[in-house]
């Protein structure tokens, strides 16, 4: 009540409950930045690959197609990363020619990349211990190849409409969930959460949703869209005849078409 008495007085008083705000409100303010900005990054561990690995040089310099290293099971999930013996039929050897004056900084980390893994792991039949750039929830069921299979079958066939999947760039698709991995010359940084275990690109759900619960993919009985009209149009025109939504969407997005 004294303090009440004293801040409802003259401008002096005032001038002293304000300044004993002041270092409230800056707390509040520095409390509020350190929880959101400083404490989640102190949530990450950052690992590294064994050595430098380039997709592109794979991609664009060997002629290596994404099937050649990665491969899925019969019911859908992907095996990981590349056995030893898959790299060794190319790798048995160092192929790079060793750097001189005139070669990139690309070529020199290639070189030594390559030499390391074949002295100590083509050599001495050690697997390479690569860290996983994403690790999905356990009570999550991904398969690319529902993935690859149904959502080619539409994009591919839909020429260009939705500039994704098209026989002229059908790894557009891919994209919307990958890196370009044709331009990615250097080691995808991995960063792990110290008490899940998962890393910090593990896909959120929102992002899964772009696409399950895009307006776009739900059933039209059958009638095309007009070639110029937008993605995000569709929803609109499905409330004008002939554009009717009929049944569920095609790209489920039911819990347990994920969540098993």
């Amino acid at each position: 009540m004294e303090e009440n008495k004293h801040c409802a007085g003259g401008s002096a008083s005032r001038s002293k409950c304000a300044c004993g705000a002041v270092p409230f409100l800056i707390g509040v303010v520095v409390a509020l930045a350190f929880g959101w900005w400083v404490f989640p990054g102190l949530l990450f561990s950052k690992e590294s690959q064994p050595f430098f690995f380039s997709h592109a040089i794979h991609l664009e310099k060997a002629g290596t197609s994404c099937a050649d290293c990665h491969s899925l099971r019969d019911d859908g999930s992907f095996t990981g990363f590349p056995a030893l013996e898959t790299c060794a039929g190319c790798h048995g050897d160092v192929l790079t020619a060793e750097p001189d004056a005139k070669s990139t900084p690309e070529e020199a980390a290639a070189y030594k990349a390559e030499k390391v893994f074949v002295e100590e792991y083509v050599k001495t039949g050690k697997e390479v211990p690569w860290v996983a750039h994403q690790k999905q929830p356990d009570n999550v069921f991904f398969s690319h190849a529902a993935h690859f299979n149904k959502c080619y079958t539409c994009h591919m066939t839909m020429k260009g409409k939705l500039n994704l999947g098209t026989p002229d760039n059908p790894e557009k698709l891919c994209m919307t969930c990958h890196p370009s991995l044709d331009q990615l010359n250097n080691n995808l940084p991995v960063e792990r959460n110290i008490l899940t275990g998962y890393s910090a690109t593990t896909k959120k759900m929102w992002e899964c949703e772009k696409c399950h619960a895009h307006p776009a993919h739900f059933s039209n009985d059958g009638v095309e869209y007009p070639a110029d009209v937008k993605p995000e149009d569709m929803g609109k025109l499905r409330t004008v005849s002939p554009y009717v939504q009929k049944g569920r969407t095609a790209a489920n997005n039911a819990c347990y078409t994920c969540h098993k």
